[in-house]
Order: structure tokens, then C-alpha cells, then sequence
């Protein structure tokens, strides 16, 4: 299933860059077109090589924009509770399905995918879910305390954005927050996940849908 989408994935990628080339070598063509006082024969051509292109970029655009939410805020172990990871999940699912046509099967390939596995995918999300209300059960805090210690470890040391938020917690939570975050480690580092291969199958094929310099009008 994954390795479909991941050839589907390559042959969106050509797809796009055979739009750009297209496009480029209508542009060139219409120059010398122009020279030769010829140049509405081309024009057309090139309207609608320019519009092609631009519909296949704003495509990628936006399923580069749904896979990263895949990744950063519905398949990463630090994230919401279950039940705002399915909500999220189901719409990026909707998001795709409306962006499916025969030209791109592997937009449909990844949907699919995504829908039959989904509550496999997050079966992880409900036991950290689980082993974060015990551990705000066991030190007397707030779940949405438990919750926010968890999501830190989603930011980097080397950003102010992580101090910012260790002071904010510690302040919350005083003596109480070391406990409590080594117990949120632990207990993160313990959670089994199914949705590792398919986060990093989503990574793969954000690659291939989209071209590393967007080309320019």
C-alpha cells in the first residue's frame, strides 16, 4: 500500500515538473513567435500550459500543507488527546478526498489508506492518553497540566520558546514538575506506536509531491 503511494507520489512529481517544462518551452517558442509577428498562435497554447501549471502547484501546495499536520500534530507522540487527533485526522482525510481526480491517484491512494488505518494509526494517542491521566492522578495536577509537560518535549532546547514554557510550568507546578516530566518521558518513551511508518511514509512522499523551487511566472 505505502510503496503504491510512494510511486504514485513520483509520478505526481514528474507530472508537475512536465507542466513547468511545458510551460517553459511554450514561453520560449512564443518569443520567437513574437519576432516573426506570429505570436498569437502560441498564445492559447500557453494560457493554458500556465493555467495547468498553476493548478497542479496550488494542489501540492495545499496536500503539503495537510501532510504536514499529518505529522507535526496528529501522528507526533507529543500532541492533542485522541479525540481532537481523530477530528483533525478525519478532516485532513475529507481535504484529500476533495482534491482526488484520475490524474492523481496517489492523492486516493494516501486517503485510503489513511481511513481504513485510522484507528490503528492513533490507537498510541489513547494510551498516552491514558498514562497521562494517571500520572495527573498520581502528583494531584490538572490533565491539561499533565498535557502541556508533554507537549514541551515537542519543542526544541535550543529555542526561548522551550525555556518560555519550562519556566511557565515550573511556576505552575513547583517542586511537582521535575517528578512530573520525567514521569511524562517515561511514559511517552514506553508508548508503543503503529503510526512511526506511516509518519515517516508521509515525510517520503511530501518529498515527491513537491518540487523544491516553485517556478516563477
Amino acid at each position: 500500500m505505502f510503496d503504491q503511494c510512494d510511486a504514485n507520489g513520483r509520478n505526481l512529481a514528474k507530472k508537475a515538473q512536465g507542466a513547468t517544462s511545458q510551460r517553459e518551452q511554450l514561453e520560449k517558442k512564443m518569443e520567437l513567435a513574437k519576432l516573426k509577428g506570429q505570436g498569437n498562435k502560441l498564445s492559447a497554447k500557453l494560457t493554458q500550459a500556465r493555467k495547468n501549471e498553476a493548478e497542479l502547484l496550488n494542489k501540492f501546495a495545499d496536500i503539503r500543507i495537510l501532510l504536514y499536520w499529518l505529522r507535526i500534530d496528529i501522528l507526533s507522540l507529543a500532541g492533542p488527546k485522541w479525540s481532537e487527533r481523530m477530528e483533525l485526522l478525519n478532516f485532513i482525510i475529507e481535504e484529500l478526498e476533495l482534491r482526488e481526480d484520475q490524474a492523481h491517484k496517489g492523492i486516493k491512494a494516501l486517503r485510503t489508506a489513511l481511513s481504513n488505518q485510522k484507528s490503528d494509526l492513533l490507537a498510541f494517542a489513547e494510551v498516552l492518553d491514558q498514562k497521562l491521566g494517571d500520572i495527573a492522578q498520581k502528583f494531584k495536577i490538572s490533565l491539561s497540566q499533565a498535557r502541556q509537560v508533554c507537549l514541551l518535549m515537542k519543542k526544541s532546547l535550543d529555542t526561548n520558546v522551550y525555556w518560555q514554557k519550562w519556566n511557565h510550568l515550573y511556576q505552575q507546578l513547583s517542586e511537582k514538575f521535575l517528578p512530573v516530566k520525567e514521569a511524562v518521558e517515561k511514559a511517552m518513551k514506553s508508548t508503543p506506536r503503529a503510526s512511526s511508518l506511516v509518519e515517516n511514509r508521509s515525510f517520503s512522499l511530501e518529498k515527491l509531491f513537491f518540487l523544491e523551487k516553485t517556478p516563477q511566472f
